[in-house]
């Protein structure tokens, strides 16, 4: 069955290049009518600023967290086009390498891990949350589908580790959910430095398990749900320091703070990206390392 699968999937590769021309047109028209409209969000972005008080913070943002979350109706009409094609696009690149190169799991469901959380952080810095919020929710029709879908789906297939078994599902819609809950809690805790938190995430998370898989020679165990026997490896490990060190330094440079700032902090949030990842339970990661980094983020440069 899955290899019938293959077979159709390679036979249909030839006729998504008329969608990808039509993807690329979609998503260059509506920015380019809408140019003035576009530019001007910026001014509403959630660009970094220095918050005097932890609590004053937290008090402000749950009273202004819906608000700020609620995508316009420009907003829906605007990036709604460019989100699905762009998951889309996403989606079909993981299962392209899952079932045409024959990539291992590992590495398929990292690359779509990470063209998530970056389109994220962008979305947040340039747009706001409410353009997070939409596009979470574009992600979360595209996943459920594919788990709906199941064994032998390309897509399914992508995301689905085999070591997971018999709980395949459960663990794409487990850090489906934490993800969720962790861009949350670090928007309400630790506003606006949310963003660093998506960037160590998909950045350093996605590498540490496909260098694991590859180079991973010293392994740990971590604690799991669901019964299925996991590890780690400190090679994995400190994939996880470096990449994510290079993404918060470079994410909070281009925000405007200084560099050694930025490399101060940045190293800083990597580490504690490393160290939360190495501790947080099978699936769970994605919220911890969220809420870990932006707070670390937050007490440093408030």
């Amino acid at each position: 069955m899955y290899l019938k699968n293959n077979r159709i999937f390679q036979n249909n590769v030839y006729k998504f290049r008329f969608v990808f021309v039509l993807s690329i047109l979609l998503m260059i028209i509506p920015v380019l009518s809408h140019a003035d409209s576009a530019y001007s969000l910026v001014g509403k972005a959630d660009i970094p600023y220095r918050e005097n008080s932890l609590i004053s913070g937290i008090v402000k943002n749950i009273g202004d967290f819906i608000y700020r979350a609620i995508p316009s109706f420009k907003i829906i009409l605007l990036f709604t086009p460019i989100l699905i094609i762009y998951t889309w696009l996403c989606s079909w690149i993981a299962s392209y390498l899952k079932v045409r190169k024959n990539l291992k799991t590992a590495y398929t469901r990292k690359v779509f891990h990470f063209m998530i959380f970056m389109m994220a952080g962008a979305l947040q810095v340039f747009v706001g949350l409410s353009g997070v919020v939409l596009f979470g929710i574009i992600v979360v029709l595209f996943v459920l589908f594919a788990v709906f879908k199941g064994d032998n789906f390309p897509f399914y297939e992508a995301l689905a580790r085999p070591k997971d078994a018999p709980k395949r599902s459960a663990f794409i819609v487990l850090p489906l959910a934490t993800t969720a809950l962790g861009g949350v809690l670090a928007n309400v805790l630790f506003y606006p430095f949310a963003f660093i938190g998506y960037f160590v995430c998909g950045c350093g998370d996605a590498v540490g398990e496909p260098i694991g898989a590859k180079w991973g020679k010293h392994e740990y165990k971590v604690p799991s749900v669901f019964g299925v026997k996991v590890t780690r490896s400190i090679e994995g490990s400190l994939g996880v320091l470096i990449v994510g060190f290079i993404a918060a330094f470079l994410a909070l440079l281009l925000s405007s703070y200084g560099f050694w700032a930025s490399l101060s902090v940045g190293f800083a949030c990597g580490l504690g990206g490393m160290l939360i990842e190495a501790v947080s339970t099978h699936g769970f990661d994605n919220l911890t390392i969220q809420v870990i980094v932006s707070g670390i983020a937050y007490f440093l440069l408030k």
